[in-house]
């Protein structure tokens, strides 16, 4: 005769086999503030209590049974049962209900990324968690599951990545000196990154900051990377190093950084003929921040340096600018969506017409596209200089610009009436006629950008650059011509 809780266990294992995914009833609790249970929760929050709305204990049978049965699984496997860790997950807001009610959903994976695998993220850190955790539009809260988890070796998981930075110089400060500051073929600035490989935080940062795409190849473009394993054993060699090869300031700045914010990413330049201190990362800092600031370190640098700089220059005098960016992220959006049908809307037959919308994700092109919005806005003393625009294309076209930015090469091949640039229209229909189609599929595809018109013009043929003063040609009403594929940011590829 087997026991309830072993025919409980046969039970979930058969329906496991017939579908991974099952919907479980929420059968949440609110906590009391005041008890024990709830200071300990709040405990790993910044601000402790003060800073949390409610806490809910999420209890569920089934999921419990579930997870014990796995549990015990793995433990017989492994031989011993230290194999779960608390763990937690931050989601947008409506997702926490979503998966309260219907339990963590395969076909949700890969929307915040697949760096590591297409699964389940979770961090021990709070503060990584609280980065994904998009707030409720009108109370402005964030929701953060807290979880229990089976996974004996995650830790070993930061292991397999530790040549993800091979590339970046390993070598003496003296030599890493020698090959960025003072290069002279190809200087570029110094950023010594200075963490401790024994801690949660150094892995949290790796994973979601230095190993991710964009900012590693951010990072292995422009600068050159030194890095130093920090135990209480070289801390004192370390500041003597430093010292010596880069200067005391920079050797004060590690001393006084409270252990609280490391990793540290200190960006180093020059500043007539002395060393300076760029700007300083901290691991606790958010993924924006750090790319502007990684932007900011190299621009100044290349200002020092007399490198050509097109940032601040008048939309007028960059017609041959071509920037090229690593390639894009398309994340799809789910067609019962508001998101979807938003977009969708200003097409004919709405989502019936529509195969597929993927939403455009682009660190690189979104601060370099942000910092020329604020270039523009600070001329006209206004922000209203942006619209929303769309691009018709080859359907293989559009995967190109995705991967390599608007290309200066491709100027003319569907004509040059109002100027000899990057053309857009507020028609998607417009549009619909230069979205050349799949030969095999007959799809479409169309993107849909912000621009930076800023001050327009009439256009004609013979225009290569704007008339002083302007920003973009126009050819009327619903046509825009911009001269700089900076001035671009694609929101949505729609197909």
């Amino acid at each position: 005769m087997i026991s309830d809780i072993e025919a409980f266990a046969l039970l979930i294992q058969t329906r496991d086999a017939f579908d991974a995914r099952f919907e479980l009833p929420d059968t949440s609790g609110l906590m009391p503030e005041e008890s024990d249970e709830f200071q300990r929760v709040a405990a790993d929050f910044d601000g402790k209590a003060s800073s949390i709305v409610r806490i809910d204990r999420i209890e569920n049978a089934v999921w419990l049974m579930q997870y014990l049965n796995q549990k015990q699984i793995v433990d017989a496997r492994l031989g011993y049962d230290d194999t779960e860790e608390l763990l937690f997950h931050g989601c947008p807001y409506a997702a926490a209900e979503q998966i309260l009610q219907q339990a963590f959903d395969h076909s949700r994976i890969g929307r915040n990324g697949t760096y590591f695998g297409y699964g389940f993220y979770f961090s021990t850190s709070r503060q990584v968690s609280d980065r994904y955790a998009v707030p409720n539009s009108s109370t402005d809260e964030k929701r953060i599951l807290m979880v229990s988890c089976i996974e004996h070796s995650y830790r070993s998981l930061a292991s397999r990545f530790t040549t993800a930075l091979s590339p970046h110089r390993q070598d003496s400060l003296d030599e890493a000196l020698t090959n960025s500051l003072f290069n002279l073929t190809n200087p570029r600035p110094l950023a010594l990154y200075i963490y401790d490989d024994q801690s949660p935080a150094t892995d949290n940062f790796n994973e979601l900051v230095l190993y991710s795409e964009s900012i590693n190849t951010y990072l292995a473009a422009q600068f050159i990377l030194w890095k130093w394993n920090l135990t209480e054993d070289n801390y004192h060699e370390l500041l003597t190093i430093v010292a010596t090869n880069v200067g005391e300031e920079v050797a004060t700045v590690i001393d006084s950084s409270p252990i609280e914010v490391y990793p540290l990413l200190i960006c180093l330049g020059f500043d007539q003929d002395q060393i300076k201190i760029e700007s300083v990362i901290q691991g606790i800092m958010s993924n924006s921040e750090i790319f502007a600031l990684l932007i900011q370190a190299q621009d100044s640098f290349g200002v020092q340096y007399g490198l050509p700089d097109t940032n601040d220059l008048n939309l007028t005098n960059i017609s041959r600018e071509n920037w090229s960016i690593p390639a894009s992220t398309l994340i799809q959006v789910p067609k019962e969506s508001d998101e979807f049908q938003r977009v969708a809307a200003d097409f004919d037959g709405g989502a019936s017409s529509i195969v597929r919308i993927d939403r455009i994700e682009n660190a690189v092109w979104l601060m370099q596209y942000l910092k020329q919005k604020q270039i523009v806005d600070a001329r006209f003393g206004y922000n209203d200089r942006e619209k929303l625009l769309f691009h018709g294309c080859p359907y293989a076209a559009a995967e190109q610009i995705l991967q390599q930015a608007f290309d200066h090469s491709r100027i003319g091949r569907n004509g040059t009436s109002y100027g000899h640039g990057f053309y857009f229209s507020t028609s998607p229909y417009v549009s619909d006629g230069y979205a050349v189609p799949n030969p095999s599929t007959g799809e479409k595809r169309i993107l849909m950008c912000r621009v930076l018109v800023g001050r327009s013009c009439e256009g004609n043929s013979t225009m290569r650059t704007c008339p002083s003063n302007y920003d973009s040609t126009t050819g009327g009403s619903n046509i825009y011509v911009v001269y700089s594929n900076r001035h671009i940011l694609p929101e949505y590829l729609i197909t």
